[in-house]
């Protein structure tokens, strides 16, 4: 069984693209409490970390069927595609919740070319930007799917890098996990088996790329 580092595709224009590409999730525990929008956060710290009441945030019409959120080391999909990989069998899939639209910007980025991607670089001052100043689209976000995530539970393995040369870094797994989504202890990479990657082939996800990594098996590697 191979396995492989998940990321988004590198988007053309650094943090700028990515943010508009991705947007971010918000949940209630980790940004509002441990963060000191709410008071009492030693009081209540315990009773609230289960209320994971996330707040979707991305620009709009398009969005990916399913991708990578780097805030939450996670994966976001639409209800439909959340459907389509409850019902695949793979192994890991656990703990899937919805999102509330929070702030959809109205951005039809995909049209752009170049020289929109160059002018739009120069009016904002940060990629969050987008977000910051843009204001919600009430209309759009009802026309848009909802959006669910899952942040992959963490497997009793550990991940490393062996520079072979410095253009080609060799990640290795220290033993052969359970599950075909996880996280290995020591790194927050989120990390899917050669089933999932056929998965999301058979259902033409082109937005992902795979960095295959070697599983070390005794004194071995393989």
């Amino acid at each position: 069984m191979k396995y492989y580092i998940v990321k988004n595709k590198s988007t053309p224009y650094g943090d700028y693209s990515d943010t508009i590409c991705i947007g971010l999730i918000r949940t209630f525990y980790w940004e509002k409490v441990l963060k000191g929008v709410y008071n009492n956060v030693e009081v209540f710290r315990d009773e609230m970390k289960d209320l994971d009441i996330a707040e979707l945030i991305r620009t709009g019409p398009y969005v990916p069927e399913i991708y990578i959120v780097d805030n939450l080391n996670g994966f976001a999909m639409t209800e439909n595609f959340m459907k389509k990989l409850e019902r695949s069998g793979l192994k890991g899939i656990v703990d899937l919740k919805p999102t509330v639209k929070k702030k959809i910007v109205n951005l039809a980025w995909q049209s752009w070319g170049n020289e929109d991607w160059e002018n739009y670089i120069k009016r904002v001052n940060e990629p969050e930007d987008v977000y910051e100043n843009g204001k919600h689209d009430k209309a759009l976000a009802k026309t848009m799917p909802n959006i669910f995530y899952f942040v992959p539970m963490v497997e009793e393995c550990k991940l490393s890098i062996k520079n072979e040369d410095s253009d080609n870094e060799k990640y290795v797994l220290d033993r052969r996990p359970d599950s075909d989504v996880f996280r290995a202890s020591n790194m927050l990479h989120c990390i899917v088996s050669e089933n999932f990657k056929k998965f999301l082939d058979e259902n033409e996800v082109d937005n992902l790329s795979f960095n295959e990594i070697t599983v070390k098996i005794a004194d071995g590697e393989y």
